[in-house]
């Protein structure tokens, strides 16, 4: 047994089966498709997610966890004498953070509990997870950890592209009218998180000039070599693989992660969306 326990939730789309061989924990946010609820723990129940989307024609909501849901992991890791550190979805997209804060308040274990607002969701979420898991490994105490974490979310960028942009719509992001003609024209809008929140930083007509788009944005954001890049897809891979491809064609020495995007932040990307993470390089994160 660890003595620093590592808590996560739902948003950074790790399944039950990765959770385990992490050895972390992962807290669920709700998703509803009306009154029923859907558990994503498996990456079929990611693909399932779109599938729903699309039969019912009906735009899931979420939902944050409840301060119990944090407070019983609390309170086990409290009976094994651990330290917690608790990594939340972004405190700009959803009040996650301040369950999380809230179940810290109802224990008498607060010294042993460190909520960090991450500041990123999906695979940017994911890399910070995956980074705490290695200073874990390595031996890192929990101050060390908690330092350490806090240094690298402010360097860890995710941005993307939207295939489709009906799911923008149906979100009520954007009219009906504008859905349709960015549909005729292939409108590919381009998006990352910035200070938490989701941005447009640009739109291109055809997947091929989007394409070239996110990789010229790797490029002009350098990553930092002591970390991977990772690449995202929402149900459908084809897209998302191309561009990681080709990234890897240019730099076949970058250590590359490739998973899928669930239904937490999915639901506003729609099917054959792309996301790309990556910790940023010391002289980029200054002028990002």
């Amino acid at each position: 047994m660890h003595n620093i326990r590592i808590i996560t939730d739902t948003a950074a789309d790790i399944t039950e089966e990765e959770a385990r061989e992490k050895e972390i924990d992962v807290v669920s946010l709700k998703i509803l498709f009306g009154q029923e609820e859907f558990i994503q723990t498996s990456r079929q129940d990611f693909k399932r997610f779109y599938e729903l989307m699309e039969e019912r024609d009906l735009f899931p909501t979420t939902s944050r966890p409840s301060p119990q849901d944090y407070l019983k992991l609390y309170q086990v890791a409290e009976q094994a004498g651990q330290d917690v550190l608790v990594l939340c979805l972004s405190g700009g997209l959803s009040g996650t953070v301040e369950s999380a804060q809230v179940a810290k308040m109802m224990t008498d274990y607060q010294d042993h509990i460190e909520v960090i607002d991450t500041r990123q969701a999906i695979l940017s979420q994911r890399l910070l997870v995956d980074y705490a898991v290695a200073l874990r490994k390595q031996g890192y105490d929990f101050s060390a950890m908690i330092k350490a974490i806090n240094q690298v979310k402010h360097r860890a960028v995710v941005f993307g592209l939207i295939d489709q942009l009906d799911y923008l719509r149906r979100g009520g992001r954007i009219p009906r009218s504008l859905a349709f003609l960015g549909q005729t024209l292939k409108i590919k809008p381009l998006i990352e998180l910035i200070d938490g929140k989701i941005q447009e930083f640009g739109k291109k007509r055809g997947f091929k000039a989007a394409k070239r788009a996110m990789l010229a944005r790797i490029e002009a954001l350098p990553r930092d070599p002591n970390f991977p890049i990772y690449f995202g897809y929402t149900y459908d891979e084809v897209n998302a693989r191309q561009v990681m491809e080709a990234y890897q064609e240019q730099h076949p020495e970058v250590v590359t992660h490739f998973s899928p995007i669930g239904g937490i932040i999915g639901s506003h990307l729609g099917p054959g969306g792309i996301g790309v993470a990556y910790v940023l390089g010391e002289e980029s994160s200054q002028s990002h």
